[in-house]
């Protein structure tokens, strides 16, 4: 839902009807501006969420709030850096995916993927990397309880 917000404005001007199979159609020029949009939507709609002390609905649903190291409400510059640090996994995994595919391998970009989760696995605190690179941890609230 947040990508096709951020991607509503594009439709018209990449002539795609909103049909994802007619984007391989585009040039290198509106590729570009698309991923664009959905990188700025993305972004947008997770740091609003992420500062303030404001959370997406699955942190809501899971009681979970984004804090700092210390505890504090994270602010801006933290949230962007953890957006930022989001997407190290995935680049990771595209270009080890490009790579095997260069070598006459089979394209898993998927499988890869899975290396960016699995660093959690790893991590003495059981924090995901783009966490670990923001200074930033996902803590568990008391649920609120219900009055009546």
């Amino acid at each position: 839902m947040v990508l096709g917000f951020a991607l509503l404005p594009l439709v018209p001007a990449t002539g795609t009807r909103g049909d994802p199979s007619s984007l391989r159609s585009l040039s290198l020029a509106g590729r570009v501006e698309v991923l664009t949009a959905m990188f700025a939507g993305l972004g947008a709609y997770f740091m609003w969420f992420w500062t303030g002390g404001r959370f997406t609905l699955p942190m809501g649903t899971w009681h979970m709030r984004l804090r700092t190291r210390g505890g504090d409400v994270v602010r801006w510059p933290a949230a962007l850096l953890r957006y930022a640090a989001c997407w190290i996994g995935p680049v990771i995994a595209l270009t080890l995916s490009n790579a095997v595919q260069a070598h006459g391998g089979h394209r898993w970009p998927l499988g890869f993927l899975v290396l960016n989760f699995a660093w959690a696995l790893w991590d003495r605190d059981r924090q995901f990397l783009h966490d670990r690179v923001a200074g930033t941890r996902l803590v568990l609230v008391a649920p609120a309880r219900a009055s009546g």
